[in-house]
């Protein structure tokens, strides 16, 4: 990026590091995936780690509440919400292994037979939980 860019992402985050272009690498050394909703949720199900997924009391009155409920249901993931008291049990975060594969197979790979678009089996899979 240039320097500009850099910059005011440096001046946005407080001067903490930003990694640009590294998500999966940090994903697959991570030991647990802090996310909302995105795309890069692929990384934490293909290299197969934990995710919590993070929600607000201001998202949770937005549209993309329903993507996290999605995806958070989909892989059989907690949520948790940060405008409140979080706590973590000295437990170990697993994976629903049988959620992981369904959605790898349903969500990042493709069956080329398949008439139908990625992106329509997730649109619908999203409104299932309407």
């Amino acid at each position: 990026f240039p320097v500009t860019i850099r910059s005011r992402l440096k001046k946005t985050f407080g001067n903490r590091k930003v990694y640009i272009n590294k998500t999966a690498n940090l994903v697959r050394f991570s030991k647990l995936v802090l996310c909302h909703g995105s795309t890069a949720i692929s990384f934490a199900v293909i290299f197969r780690k934990p995710i919590l997924f993070l929600t607000s009391n201001e998202i949770k009155k937005s549209w993309y509440q329903k993507t996290i409920l999605a995806l958070s249901d989909s892989l059989d993931s907690k949520i948790a919400n940060v405008d409140k008291k979080v706590t973590f049990k000295n437990e170990k975060n697993k994976i629903n292994r049988k959620a992981y594969n369904k959605f790898l197979k349903t969500f990042v790979t493709r069956d080329f037979r398949s008439k139908t678009s990625l992106w329509s089996k997730f649109k619908k899979a999203v409104e299932k939980t309407i």
